[in-house]
C-alpha cells in the first residue's frame, strides 16, 4: 500500500496500490499520515518525495471507498473528512522539502496530492485534473491548497469544468515546477532534489515555509512586523553563521 525508501537524506514514499492506480481508501490515508509525521520529526531527511508506482500517480479515492461512505451517518462522515483534511495538513505543513514525482495521471484526490507539496515535478505523459464535479462530488479539501498556488480564475476554471489538464498547461498556470523527460523520470527527479539540497540550508527552507503559510494569513503590517522579527532570528542561526563564514571566504558549501 505505501513503500517508504531513504536514500542518503530523501526519503520517498510510493504509493503502491498499482492496481487501483494508486486511489485512496481510508487505509491509505492513514498510512500517508502518519508517514509524514514520522519523516517531519526525523532529523537526518531533509526531502521527502512521493511518487506511485504503476502507470499513474495516483487516481484519487478508490471508487469502492467512495459506494461504503455511503452508508455512513454525516458525523461518521464529518470524520473521515476530517482524516482526509489530517494527512493533506501532514505534508502542507512538513518542515521538509516536499516534492510529488507525477508521471501519469493526477486526478481529484491525486491531484490535491500534486498540489500541496511545495514543488511539482511532472513527466511529459502526466496529466492533472479536479475532476470531482464528474461524479457529483467536490474538491472542497483540496481547493484550500490550491488557492495558495494560483488564482481564482485558475481555480474556478480547473475545478468547475472538471477538465483533465496536460503537463504543460499545468505548468504554465503554476501547478507543476518543472517538466522532465519520461524516460529514466524518477531518477531524473531525485537528481534534482538531491541538487537542491546540496545548495540549500535546511533551517532556510524550514523557515522560508514557515512564512509561505505565515505571511498571507496577516495584514501588511503585521506581516512586516512578523516578517523582520523572523530575519533577526535567522541572522544567528547555526546555518546562517556557517552560510555567511562561507560567503565571506569565498568557500563553496555543501549543505
Amino acid at each position: 500500500m505505501l513503500q517508504i525508501d531513504k536514500q542518503d537524506r530523501i526519503a520517498v514514499v510510493s504509493l503502491s496500490r498499482a492496481e487501483k492506480r494508486n486511489a485512496f481508501n481510508a487505509e491509505l490515508v492513514q498510512a500517508i499520515k502518519q508517514t509524514y509525521m514520522d519523516l517531519n520529526t526525523e532529523p537526518g531527511i531533509r526531502a521527502i518525495v512521493l511518487k506511485g508506482e504503476g502507470k499513474a500517480f495516483s487516481a484519487g479515492a478508490d471508487l469502492g471507498y467512495i459506494k461504503s461512505l455511503r452508508a455512513n451517518s454525516l458525523k461518521e462522515n464529518e470524520a473521515d473528512s476530517m482524516a482526509l483534511a489530517d494527512m493533506f495538513e501532514a505534508i502542507y505543513q512538513s518542515p521538509k522539502l516536499t516534492i510529488s514525482a507525477v508521471h501519469g495521471p493526477a486526478l481529484a484526490g491525486g491531484c490535491g496530492l500534486a498540489t500541496v507539496t511545495d514543488l511539482c515535478y511532472a513527466s511529459s505523459d502526466a496529466s492533472f485534473g479536479y475532476t470531482e464535479a464528474r461524479i457529483g462530488f467536490i474538491p472542497a479539501i483540496v481547493m484550500v491548497y490550491l488557492l495558495s498556488k494560483t488564482s481564482m480564475q485558475t481555480a474556478r476554471d480547473l475545478m468547475l469544468t472538471a477538465r483533465v489538464i496536460d503537463a504543460k498547461e499545468a505548468l504554465d498556470l503554476g501547478l507543476v515546477s518543472r517538466i522532465l523527460p519520461t524516460e529514466g523520470f524518477h531518477e531524473l527527479v531525485l537528481a534534482e532534489v538531491e541538487k537542491t539540497i546540496m545548495s540549500t540550508s535546511g533551517q532556510s527552507i524550514e523557515m522560508i515555509k514557515e512564512m509561505l503559510r505565515k505571511i498571507p494569513e496577516l495584514d501588511h503590517d503585521a506581516s512586516l512586523k512578523w516578517a523582520a522579527a523572523l530575519n533577526a532570528k535567522a541572522r544567528n542561526s547555526e546555518d546562517c553563521i556557517k552560510g555567511m563564514d562561507a560567503f565571506l571566504n569565498k568557500e563553496t558549501l555543501n549543505w
